[in-house]
């Protein structure tokens, strides 16, 4: 064997070789300690899009690796027998239908690799959400998942507040005498869309456990949740903090009557504030500042509108959905197929300006018809709807368990996935790698849902035992 990976190493490429000692070494600690190799997807998925290789029409990157890495590491402990059960939460179950629904029109697509290749995100996410809720089983565990997350977390808003204040990036993304960071994803969107999907569920977590955290662990945390939220901040992402205002509003109305009270009024303050601005009834200064952000969420026809500098990123977001809503238009069914929306695009181009597909839609659901059609749709809006009930149901069921580690993962967790699926309304967040970081916020809502009810069963229990005669 020995001289079998010698010679292996000898003839394979550098980077073939480095990669397999570290997916080798990450598998071992895996198989020492589980939950490390949840630990390692967390950190694989920021540096996703900076690594990414390809493998003749497959994009593979360090989330890819570490998805595969997590499902090999379950694999041998249930083959060992060290690990007697496979967790199967009901929100991997819930992507098994939109899984089934791209797999039956990957049959149909013209480009079957582009098809598997965009079913390939669907998979992988569920694998590492199985996959996460089976080795995470305790309160250490969570702890180490939480902080690899932001520890990452940490790392991105430390390199996006260096590119924000020296301006290293592209000069396109300068904006005064600042450059919008945009860390190690590329582009400013996907990486405050990153911090906004973690930023909640490491607030969550200092604010409800801090009298169970140690003090330097506690600061720490506090820490990265900062640093995070300075990087979705300096990232000038304004569908990132929609997002982040969704969620928000999302947990007060969940949470208890207090904070529906406080969220029904901040709606009332936003819709008035919103109307207001609309009629033209506000002050100047304060119309100037709240007019960009109103114009994100306007719709309006693409076609013969010509870009300004100020307009440009709105005008051809705009231009995207239109081409999206007229191919779902001519393919309602089945869509013109899944990871199709770029091949397509060219008899759907709003020239002269719109000739460059960018890949997707800037709107995942405007994406999923267009792609993949009223059944596709339907099959996501139920995934979709799951996930939500799950969380509901969890959260309201969380007053009495007694758990406050599974309280604050289960608002954490949710909140992020929500400011994702808000921030969709305007991006694609299930790309360089994020679709494996969703998985991971899944399998946590796993845990806290089980360690909810586990707490609920026993505190029934117990009482049940006190009132017996």
């Amino acid at each position: 064997m020995a001289a079998i990976a010698g010679l292996a190493a000898a003839w394979a490429p550098p980077a073939a070789v480095v990669g397999a000692m570290l997916g080798g070494s990450a598998l071992l600690v895996g198989l020492a300690l589980p939950v490390a190799s949840v630990a390692i997807t967390a950190l694989a998925v920021p540096v996703g899009a900076a690594l990414e290789s390809r493998y003749g029409d497959l994009p593979v990157g360090p989330a890819d690796v570490a998805a595969l890495l997590v499902a090999g590491v379950v694999a041998a402990r249930l083959a060992t027998r060290r690990q007697s059960v496979l967790s199967v939460p009901a929100v991997a179950v819930a992507v098994a239908p939109f899984i089934a629904v791209l797999l039956l029109e990957s049959s149909l697509a013209p480009s079957l690799a582009a098809a598997l290749k965009a079913t390939l995100r669907w998979v992988e996410l569920a694998v590492v959400s199985v996959c996460a809720a089976s080795l995470v089983r305790s309160r250490r565990d969570v702890l180490i998942a939480v902080g690899a997350v932001g520890a990452s977390v940490a790392g991105q808003g430390l390199l996006g507040a260096a590119q924000f204040v020296t301006r290293t990036g592209p000069p396109s993304f300068a904006i005064g005498p600042f450059l919008r960071a945009y860390g190690t994803f590329g582009q400013p969107n996907p990486y405050a869309g990153y911090l906004a999907m973690s930023v909640p569920l490491l607030v969550a977590v200092a604010a409800i456990c801090w009298r169970c955290l140690p003090p330097l662990g506690l600061v720490a945390l506090v820490t990265c949740a900062g640093l995070g939220a300075a990087g979705v901040a300096m990232s000038l992402s304004r569908g990132a903090w929609i997002g982040l205002v969704a969620a928000a509003l999302t947990v007060a109305l969940v949470w208890s009557r207090r904070t529906r009270l406080l969220a029904g009024a901040g709606i009332v303050v936003l819709a008035v504030t919103a109307g207001a601005s609309g009629l033209g009834l506000l002050p100047e200064s304060i119309q100037a500042r709240i007019a960009p952000v109103l114009g994100y969420v306007r719709v309006f026809d693409a076609r013969g509108v010509v870009p300004l500098p100020d307009t440009f990123a709105l005008v051809e977001r705009m231009a995207h959905w239109q081409v999206a809503a007229e191919m779902f238009v001519d393919y309602p069914l089945f869509g013109v197929g899944p990871g199709h929306y770029a091949i397509a695009y060219p008899e759907y181009a709003i020239l002269p300006y719109w000739r460059d597909p960018l890949g997707h839609a800037h709107n995942v659901y405007l994406n999923v018809a267009a792609e993949s059609g009223v059944l596709g749709l339907l099959a996501f809006g139920l995934m979709l709807a799951v996930w939500a009930a799950v969380w509901v149901r969890t959260v309201r069921r969380s007053a009495r368990s007694g758990q406050p580690l599974a309280v604050a993962v289960c608002l954490g967790a949710g909140a992020s996935i929500i400011a994702a699926m808000a921030h969709n309304l305007f991006d694609n967040l299930f790309v360089h790698g994020l679709n494996v970081h969703v998985g991971v916020l899944l399998g946590l809502l796993a845990w806290s849902a089980a360690r909810v009810a586990d707490g609920r069963r026993a505190t029934a229990e117990g009482e049940a035992w006190a009132e017996r005669p």
